[in-house]
C-alpha cells in the first residue's frame, strides 16, 4: 500500500482512538476519539442497514457456499465466514462437519470495518491429523483462493470497499491500546476490525 493510503488509514484510526492512554484510564475512556467510537458501535439501525446490504451481496455472489455472520456489536467490523466447499450445507457440529469434508475445512473469513469503506479477507484451513488433534492454518485468500477472492474484490468494489493486504492489516500502531491488545501487540487490523483475533 502506498505512503498516503497508510497515512489515511493512520489518520481514520486516530480519528477513534486515543493516543498514548491505558484503555481503562478514564482519560482514555472519556476522549472524544473513544466516544466516536462508542458512537459508531452503538448505531444499531446503522449496523442493521450495512449488514443486510452486505449479507445480499455476498449471498447472491457465492450462491453455492454457505455464508454466516460471525458479527459481534462490540467489534468495530461485520464478520463473515464462507465455507470454501460448494453445496456443502453447515453442520451443528464441527466434528461431523469435517468428517464429512474427510478431516479438511476451508473457510473464508470476511472482515468489513465500520469505521471506514475497508475490508480484509483470509482463508483458514483446519486439518484433523492422525492423532485426531485438529491443526489451524492462515493464508492469504488471493493466493490461496484466488477465484473466490476475485468475486469477493468485484462484490466488494461495487458496495465502495477497498481491499487491504496482508502486509498493511498487520502493521503496527504502537501509541494505541485496544481493549484486548496493548500498544505493543495492536495493528491495522486490531483498530479497523477486532482486537479478538491474534491470528489472521
Amino acid at each position: 500500500m502506498e505512503n498516503s493510503n497508510l497515512d489515511e488509514l493512520y489518520h481514520l484510526i486516530y480519528n477513534y482512538y486515543p493516543r498514548q492512554f491505558e484503555y481503562s484510564s478514564a482519560e482514555y475512556q472519556n476522549s472524544e476519539q473513544y466516544k466516536r467510537l462508542r458512537s459508531v458501535l452503538s448505531n444499531n439501525a446503522q449496523w442493521i442497514k450495512k449488514d443486510k446490504l452486505l449479507y445480499d451481496c455476498l449471498d447472491a455472489a457465492f450462491q453455492t457456499n454457505y455464508l454466516k455472520k460471525w458479527t459481534s456489536i462490540d467489534y468495530p467490523s461485520i464478520h463473515y465466514m464462507l465455507l470454501l466447499h460448494e453445496n456443502q450445507p453447515i453442520m451443528d457440529d464441527d466434528e461431523e462437519l469435517l468428517d464429512v469434508l474427510n478431516g479438511r475445512r476451508l473457510d473464508l473469513e470476511i472482515y468489513i470495518s465500520l469505521l471506514g469503506n475497508y475490508y480484509y479477507s483470509f482463508v483458514v484451513e483446519m486439518i484433523r491429523n492422525d492423532d485426531n488433534k485438529l491443526s489451524l492454518m492462515f493464508y492469504q485468500d488471493d493466493l490461496f483462493a484466488p477465484d473466490y477472492s476475485k468475486i469477493l474484490i468485484k462484490c466488494m468494489e461495487q458496495l465502495g470497499y477497498c481491499r487491504l493486504d496482508s502486509e498493511t492489516v498487520h502493521r503496527r500502531v504502537t501509541d494505541i491500546n485496544a481493549e484486548l491488545k496493548d500498544c505493543t501487540e495492536t495493528t491495522i487490523f486490531h483498530c479497523l476490525f477486532s482486537d479478538l483475533e491474534s491470528y489472521y
